[in-house]
């Protein structure tokens, strides 16, 4: 089993400059989304299976690389689906204080949450203070004790 850096440094193949692949832009979800990052809310994607959500989240990432130009560590991807961060102990909690401790310390960043609903606890983790800027999750809802600002798509 890899580190959790390395493990991060493989979800997150820009803080290398690598290339990723984001798809051919929907520009009516696109914009969507863009206008609940510039608020700092957390924005949540819903959908049906295979309809683009993630290919939407690598659209974000890229426009705020390319277009904002943001600094490539400033922005975590975390697949919560993905086997590596499933087998781990508290895997929010552990990833998230990898990423502040070996990554970016800085005042904010953007944190981009796949198939967060896989993660029992989730929603202790998306607003993690002082780090979040603005936070994407793709997945279903199951606790409606929080309010999200989002969209569906």
């Amino acid at each position: 089993m890899p580190s959790v850096l390395d493990l991060l440094v493989a979800l997150n193949p820009w803080w290398n400059d690598k290339p990723f692949e984001a798809g051919i832009r929907r520009e009516n979800y696109f914009a969507k989304i863009q206008k609940y990052l510039k608020t700092g809310e957390i924005v949540v994607l819903t959908g049906v299976r295979r309809s683009g959500k993630t290919t939407l989240l690598f659209q974000i990432i890229d426009d705020l690389i390319r277009n904002r130009q943001l600094d490539p560590r400033s922005i975590l991807f975390i697949n919560c689906d993905e086997p590596e961060v499933t087998r781990l102990d508290n895997p929010l909690e552990t990833l998230l204080e990898t990423y502040r401790r070996d990554v970016y310390g800085g005042d904010a960043a953007y944190i981009i949450l796949d198939e967060i609903q896989t993660i029992d606890g989730w929603e202790r983790w998306v607003n993690y203070p002082p780090l979040t800027q603005g936070a994407c999750c793709r997945g279903p809802l199951r606790d409606t004790r929080l309010q999200f600002n989002g969209c569906e798509g």
